[in-house]
């Protein structure tokens, strides 16, 4: 199978490929005479397109041990080798095709302390271009509910997520480093996101924390109660479309900082911060261990599109 465009971002109804173990073929990012292709190829030729700077564009993740190059044990394990592929072929900001990760259903747990085995360490960082992570939700927005097809990917703390010297830990952060690679066009659609917190007693954590990276979707995910917020994103542009929200035991749920432009359509928010949707300029607050602080401008601009569900 050959095509000519690069693979595309799943739209948040539609399931992605199989999740089946084997090494009967994979797709690759094929790049010769100047030219990129989604390329399927036999697994028994995967060595040789990867001797000449061809890298894997699908990789999946399934909780059995992984059967070939393509498949993963942890989401953490197919990000550090979609990394890698990303510096071998020099696409630090800018790539040649997009990387999907593909996550079975299932619950997979993490800790901020060490992790092995087939725990994840959290946060998980996505910083470099055009990445994408599918999970096996599927919503639908019925009238005014919400409904799914029963198979969830979820990814949740062995313990709550902890707040570090004022800092909540993100389970997920795309940052652009400054001067450096960018989680720039990370796409992540199709998650269940847990605090491992009961919103009624206190609240920790962050689903997912953005900053400085620019065209980021966040398409039909579910986020549960007990986070401080649920969406921290700043300093960059994001599709946030169609998820639904329990509501944080702390802030806003989808907190949204310039300078940048973002988009918040047809999501649904049962409960939670005050406000559920808040707008800043900038912010100026405490970043994680490990992400670069981000330095505020003389002057800004934020633009934000929001629209009501039907």
């Amino acid at each position: 199978f050959l095509s000519g465009d690069v693979p595309t971002q799943n739209a948040a109804h539609e399931p992605g490929p199989s999740l089946q173990p084997g090494f009967g073929s994979v797709r690759i990012c094929h790049r010769a005479g100047g030219t990129t292709r989604i390329l399927e190829i036999s697994a028994r030729a995967l060595a040789a397109h990867l001797a000449h700077g061809d890298y894997l564009s699908t990789l999946q993740v399934i909780h059995a041990p992984p059967a070939d190059p393509a498949h993963f044990t942890t989401i953490g394990d197919a990000l550090a080798a979609s990394r890698a592929s990303r510096a071998a072929a020099g696409e630090t900001t800018t790539a040649a095709c997009r990387i999907t990760i593909l996550v079975a259903a299932g619950t997979f747990q993490g800790t901020t302390g060490s992790a092995s085995g087939a725990l994840e360490h959290f946060p998980l960082m996505v910083d470099v271009p055009d990445i994408t992570l599918h999970g096996a939700l599927a919503t639908t927005f019925p009238g005014s509910g919400v409904s799914t097809d029963g198979a969830e990917s979820v990814l949740a703390p062995t313990e709550p997520l902890p707040v570090v010297n004022g800092v909540s830990t993100p389970i997920i952060i795309a940052n652009a480093h400054p001067g450096g690679s960018a989680g720039d066009g990370f796409t992540v659609e199709g998650f269940v996101f847990q605090s491992g917190h009961d919103p009624v007693v206190d609240a920790g954590g962050q689903a997912l924390l953005a900053l400085r990276a620019t065209g980021l979707t966040i398409r039909g995910n579910r986020f549960e109660g007990g986070f401080t917020e649920s969406l921290d994103l700043r300093a960059g542009s994001s599709d946030v479309i169609e998820n639904h929200l329990s509501g944080t035991a702390g802030t806003c749920d989808i907190c949204l900082a310039g300078p940048g432009t973002f988009l918040a359509q047809g999501n649904i928010l049962l409960a939670g911060g005050i406000p559920g949707i808040a707008v800043s300029p900038t912010v100026s607050i405490p970043e994680p261990a490990g992400v670069e602080p981000f330095v505020l401008p003389a002057m800004n601009r934020v633009a934000v599109n929001h629209i009501h569900p039907p």
